[in-house]
């Protein structure tokens, strides 16, 4: 019952035995006890309670024992004949597309599995599991299933171990003991990253709308003081430069390097078309600079770096319950306004599927996110996510185990020595690398693929061609028009 009900297996139970003596002098009674103990892992068995009674040794009445053994010997060896350790977990999976196959499976327990079972096999114990799926629980429906599984003392339905990726906090340590941390992840801020503009999308981005203005202004200058000139002053000059529309159409096929029908015969007008050559000839050669430039490598957006940013973008803001009375303990005036934005998703994995398909920003551990970064590279249904550089808190998570659990302490030191003796390290390279060989290493692939030099091809002039075919198209349009018009 100790031990069902409170963990409790420190204990020793004392057995009175009496032996009536005839003494010479004295008829008395002298008392003897018993001592017997438990090891709840003797057997092997769960439920074999009474092969796990042991006897210790025997206290005369003269306080003297009679193999004086240890009264209080470890329970806990390194061999637990294969007790079955019932261990619950959510499952925390989280299912992608990843271009080649219909779907992927991804587990978030798998690094914490990988931990709990060499410790089971350095313990020899056996595991029970018991996964529930984590899809469609809220955080505060979560919580109640591990007050059902942690508090023995209540419920009967019980686990030894709980997992997935349980942070270490005030709440969940009211309800279980918590192992050494397996990892550890600083919790960011996600939002979409940054894309690149498309092609066909540069040609009006070249320049900022500023000097796009100023070259329209400078352009209306030049047509209005040839024109005013010309028909203020009493000059044989052609007529096409008097009539305000033909003179802009002059100018305007000079900025488009075609040459015009008619000459002007003031030198004054010479004077003004030159410069305005010159002005177009500089700014189309810094215009075909930067064009080209932009259809081999276009720029990206840009991104969003700070929580300032973030606001301004005014993009739906969402996080679940499990931070939510972290952020709403921060000063900073960001979070306060951040707080009264929160569009609550449900649990981690709702979370997940929003920031992937939506304008969305989130709160996510980073580990979560190394586990799918490279399937969401490949598939451009996903939109991808990036961190804002400045961390929010930095989690350690854990399994737990209830409260009291003797086991706690030889799960401690072997996490303990795993880490001295660099496994802990040697399981997480070998977790990415696992992800790596499945999809491809997508993100290293991609980052290399940007460090290299890009050459000019024909390919990035694809937009030039096409508004040069347009234009001889368009142009041959106008001629055969003016042929059919002009036509005796």
């Amino acid at each position: 019952m100790l031990y069902d009900n409170y963990q409790i297996v420190d204990c020793d139970v004392m057995i009175a035995v009496n032996e009536s003596m005839q003494k010479t002098i004295h008829n008395l009674h002298t008392h003897h006890f018993n001592i017997y103990t438990w090891f709840p892992f003797q057997s092997g068995l769960r439920n074999d309670k009474e092969s796990n009674i042991t006897y210790l040794d025997t206290c005369y009445s003269n306080q003297s024992f009679q193999n004086n053994r240890h009264l209080f010997p470890r329970k806990v060896s390194n061999d637990l004949h294969g007790y079955p350790l019932r261990i619950f977990g959510f499952e925390f999976q989280y299912d992608v597309e990843n271009g080649y196959e219909v779907s992927t499976n991804i587990d978030f327990n798998k690094l914490e599995i990988k931990f709990l079972e060499n410790i089971l096999n350095k313990l020899n114990l056996k595991a029970s599991y018991s996964f529930q799926p984590l899809k469609n629980i809220s955080d505060d429906e979560i919580f109640g299933v591990l007050m059902t599984k942690l508090l023995v003392d209540l419920y009967p339905d019980n686990a030894d171990v709980i997992i997935g990726s349980l942070p270490l906090n005030d709440l969940l340590y009211s309800l279980g003991d918590p192992s050494v941390p397996f990892m550890s992840s600083p919790v960011q801020w996600y939002v979409p990253c940054s894309k690149r503009a498309r092609r066909y999308g540069t040609m009006f981005r070249v320049f900022s709308p500023a000097i796009w203005i100023m070259v329209c202004i400078t352009f209306s200058c030049f047509v209005i003081i040839i024109w005013l000139y010309e028909v203020i002053s009493d000059t044989r000059e052609q007529k096409n430069y008097k009539d305000i529309v033909e003179c802009s159409l002059y100018l305007f096929s000079l900025s488009l390097g075609v040459s015009i029908p008619r000459v002007p015969f003031t030198f004054r007008v010479k004077i003004l078309l030159v410069t305005w050559l010159i002005f177009c000839f500089a700014m189309t050669l810094i215009f075909q600079t930067f064009f080209t430039s932009f259809l081999v490598q276009p720029y990206k957006e840009k991104q969003i770096s700070n929580l300032e940013e973030l606001l301004d973008s005014e993009m739906d803001i969402g996080y679940c319950s499990v931070f939510e009375l972290l952020i709403n303990q921060f000063p900073d005036p960001y979070y306060q306004k951040i707080k009264n934005m929160n569009r609550r998703c449900m649990n981690y994995i709702s979370c997940i599927e929003k920031a992937l398909q939506n304008n969305y920003v989130t709160a996510l551990p980073s580990f979560m996110i190394d586990y799918y970064k490279e399937i969401i590279l490949k598939n451009p249904r996903y939109r991808a996510i990036c961190p804002l550089e400045e961390s929010i808190v930095n989690f350690s998570f854990s399994f737990y185990v209830r409260k009291g659990n003797p086991l706690l302490k030889s799960i401690n030191k072997i996490m303990r020595m795993f880490y001295e003796n660099g496994f802990v390290e040697k399981w997480r390279e070998d977790h990415n690398v696992i992800g790596e060989k499945s999809f491809g290493s997508a993100k290293k692939n991609a980052d290399i693929e940007q460090e290299k030099y890009v050459s000019f091809s024909l390919q990035h002039l694809e937009v030039g061609f096409f508004v040069l075919c347009l234009g001889y198209f368009i142009s041959f349009i106008v001629f055969v028009n003016e042929l059919i018009i002009s036509s005796p």
